[in-house]
């Protein structure tokens, strides 16, 4: 059988916490205590009237429009590098040769930026780059 060792001063949900999962006791911090428990048992699980369960998880709060921005003018600056003349200039080697992907792209990641919305987003794949040989 395994052995939990239990947290009773940090609650999850109230409860004491499953802090590690062994085969063998070993030593801890005095408040710190271990307890028989099923193979199935992890760590992050708290204790509750002898059963070992899950966390309830915790749904998570949709990005601000401003956190929308930021991560747009992040993906901008990500691939201000296609703008750069020698890299699609024709004489130079290798060339991106899909340009209008990254500037469709960069065009979609722009009006985020312009007019960010709050929750999530549906943001537009990043392409392949292509390059001559």
């Amino acid at each position: 059988m395994k052995k939990a060792l239990i947290n009773p001063i940090d609650l999850i949900e109230g409860f004491p916490s499953v802090v590690s999962v062994s085969d063998t006791e070993f030593s801890c911090v005095p408040e710190y205590y271990w307890v028989d428990c099923p193979d199935d048992t992890k760590e992050g699980m708290y204790v509750n009237n002898g059963a070992f369960v899950l966390p309830t998880p915790i749904a998570p709060t949709p990005p601000t429009a401003e956190e929308n921005k930021a991560r747009a003018i992040n993906k901008l600056k990500n691939t201000d590098w296609i703008e750069y003349p020698s890299v699609t200039d024709p004489s130079s080697t290798p060339r991106l040769l899909n340009k209008d992907d990254f500037i469709a792209f960069r065009n979609s990641i722009r009006s985020i930026a312009v007019n960010p919305q709050e929750g999530l987003i549906q943001w537009p794949s990043y392409p392949k780059e292509q390059w001559s040989e």
